[in-house]
C-alpha cells in the first residue's frame, strides 16, 4: 500500500503522454490535488516501444474518428432518408382522401340527379 503526502491511500493511473505511454503510476486520489504524480508502478518502457505506441495511438484516434464520421453520416442518411419516406406516405394519405372525397361527391351528385329526376317525374 502506497500513501500520498497527504494521508490517503495513492490510486494507479494510466499514463497517456507520448513519454510514458500505457505507464502505470501512483497518484493521490484526491481531484485537482497538488500530488498528482507520486511515482511509478512499472519500469520504463524501452526507446523502440516508446517511438512506436504514440504512433499506434495515433492512428487509433484517427480511425475511430472516421469511424465516427461514417456514423454520424449514415445517421444523416437514414434521419434523409426516413423524411423522404414520411412525404411519401403523407402524399399517398392526401390522394387516398382526396379520393375518398370525390367518391362522396359522385354519391352526393347521383342522389342530387335522382331526387331531381323524381321530383320532375311527379311533377308530370
Amino acid at each position: 500500500m502506497v500513501l500520498c503526502t497527504c494521508g490517503l491511500q495513492c490510486v494507479v493511473r494510466t499514463s497517456w503522454t507520448n513519454r510514458n505511454p500505457g505507464r502505470l503510476f501512483y497518484s493521490c486520489p484526491t481531484y485537482n490535488s497538488s500530488f498528482p504524480f507520486i511515482g511509478w508502478v512499472d519500469p520504463s518502457m524501452c526507446d523502440r516501444s516508446l517511438d512506436i505506441i504514440p504512433g499506434l495511438l495515433r492512428t487509433r484516434d484517427a480511425l475511430e474518428d472516421g469511424l465516427a464520421l461514417e456514423q454520424e453520416r449514415a445517421d444523416w442518411e437514414e434521419h434523409r432518408a426516413n423524411k423522404e419516406e414520411t412525404r411519401a406516405n403523407q402524399a399517398e394519405l392526401r390522394a387516398k382522401m382526396e379520393e375518398e372525397r370525390a367518391k362522396k361527391l359522385r354519391k352526393y351528385l347521383i342522389i342530387t340527379w335522382v331526387l331531381f329526376a323524381s321530383y320532375v317525374y311527379l311533377q308530370i
